[in-house]
């Protein structure tokens, strides 16, 4: 079991390095929605088309909530989960911001399926 545990060590470490290469490779996109947390969107699915006009700046900065990490709800109700980088920008954003809820946000950043890389974000009215 001692042989096996250095090899998966390895292992994840290749894994965790190759990450931020791979979204690297991802497309460069601009994308408008709803900023939005990922626990929120995941128990709350049903409302999506309703949820990012009426989630909360409160809910966003739940502990739980901040912990899930952040993603932007586009037009089309996909969820588009932001990288460590575009979860600390989501995180000034909301503690600089004024609002209360209806997060408007335009999101630039390499995506790769369901997930962005963010190179920059901004609120938008």
């Amino acid at each position: 079991m001692l042989r096996t545990a250095p090899a998966g060590v390895a292992l994840l470490l290749c894994l965790l390095a190759a990450s931020p290469a791979l979204a690297a490779q991802g497309k460069k996109k601009t994308m408008k929605g709803y900023l939005v947390d990922v626990a929120c969107s995941n128990e709350r699915a049903k409302e999506l088309p309703t949820l990012g006009t009426v989630h909360t700046k409160k809910c966003l900065q739940m502990p739980d909530c901040e912990r899930s990490g952040y993603a932007v709800l586009t037009p089309d109700r996909k969820i588009i989960k932001f990288d460590a980088a575009g979860n600390e920008e989501a995180k000034k954003l909301i503690a600089a911001s004024s609002r209360q809820k209806d997060f408007q946000i335009s999101v630039t950043g390499r995506v790769q399926k369901d997930m962005m890389a963010v190179l920059s974000m901004k609120e938008v009215q």
